[in-house]
């Protein structure tokens, strides 16, 4: 079993001033996505860069 990833980084750089985008970058694709070891890691990658380029989109 692979370790699990604690990404505290959007947190720890934008938590006062974007606390949506700090939860979403370290609760849902690291925390969430990025763990879940019930997907294949190709499929989390995807997975992970999409919700990277929606970001970049707002």
């Amino acid at each position: 079993m692979a370790e699990k990833i604690v990404q505290t980084a959007g947190r720890d750089s934008l938590g006062e001033f974007a606390p949506e985008f700090a939860h979403f970058n370290d609760d849902v694709l690291f925390g969430e996505n990025w763990n879940n070891q019930d997907i294949d890691v190709k499929t989390r990658s995807i997975s992970f860069q999409n919700g990277i380029k929606h970001f970049q989109r707002m």
